[in-house]
C-alpha cells in the first residue's frame, strides 16, 4: 500500500462516520466541549476475515484532541480544537465537522499531509461550497487548530450545531508494502467511544 492508498483507506473511514449518525457563556454564543486525553482509537484490520475493528490505543499525537472551542458571531462561526501534541508529523491529518443550521447541513473539513500541504473545504449534499473568507490555521507551539467559516456561506443561520472527529494516519516509511504499517487513528470529540463527536447546543447569533 503506498501513500495515496493510504489516504484513500483514511477518505473511506471519514465518509463512513459521516454516516453515523459542557459551559455555555450566557448568550449561547460560544460552548466548549471537553474531551479525554487518552481516548483514540485505532482501526485494525484482519486478513483472515477481511474485516476491520476499532481498538482503544491511548495517546496519539495529532489526533488526541482535548478540548474545542464553538463560536457563532456575527460574522463568523470559529471552531477552535485544542489538542493534547499536535506536532503535524503524521501522514494525513483530518478533522471533519458536522454544521446543522436551521437551514441546512454543512461538513467543514481539514486535511494536512506530511509535505505541509493543508486544505480547508465547505460541503452540503455532496457537494461543495464556494466559500470567500474560508480560513485555517495551524499551530504547533499552541496545539491548535483553528476553522473560520464566514457566516454568508452558511446562508446566515440563526442557530448553529456541530459535531466533529479528528483522524490522524501514519506508516513506517521502511516498510512501504506492509499492510500492517500503516496506521488510522480517531478521536470522537466530546465522548470516550469512536465515531463522531457529540452535538453542541444550538448557539444563536449574538
Amino acid at each position: 500500500m503506498n501513500t495515496h492508498s493510504l489516504r484513500a483507506a483514511l477518505v473511506a473511514v471519514v465518509a463512513a462516520t459521516a454516516l453515523l449518525a459542557p459551559a455555555v457563556s450566557a448568550h449561547a454564543q460560544t460552548q466548549t466541549l471537553r474531551d479525554g486525553a487518552g481516548d483514540t482509537w485505532e482501526q485494525k484490520y484482519d486478513e483472515e476475515t477481511d474485516s476491520g475493528s476499532w481498538e482503544a490505543t491511548g495517546t496519539q499525537p495529532d489526533v488526541d484532541v482535548v478540548k474545542q472551542v464553538v463560536q457563532h458571531s456575527k460574522k463568523a462561526v470559529t471552531i477552535t480544537t485544542v489538542y493534547r501534541e499536535l506536532d503535524l508529523s503524521s501522514d494525513f491529518l483530518y478533522l471533519m465537522s458536522q454544521l446543522r443550521t436551521n437551514k441546512a447541513s454543512y461538513f467543514a473539513t481539514v486535511s494536512r499531509t506530511a509535505d505541509g500541504a493543508r486544505e480547508v473545504t465547505l460541503g452540503t449534499k455532496g457537494r461543495p461550497v464556494r466559500c470567500r473568507g474560508l480560513d485555517l490555521t495551524i499551530s504547533k507551539q499552541t496545539d491548535r487548530l483553528t476553522v473560520v467559516v464566514p457566516r454568508s456561506c452558511l446562508k446566515d443561520p440563526k442557530t448553529v450545531q456541530l459535531r466533529s472527529v479528528a483522524y490522524a494516519a501514519t506508516h513506517d516509511p521502511a516498510d512501504p508494502e506492509n499492510f500492517e504499517s500503516y496506521h488510522i487513528y480517531e478521536d470522537a470529540i466530546g465522548k470516550p467511544g469512536h465515531g463522531i463527536g457529540v452535538w453542541t447546543k444550538k448557539l444563536r447569533v449574538g
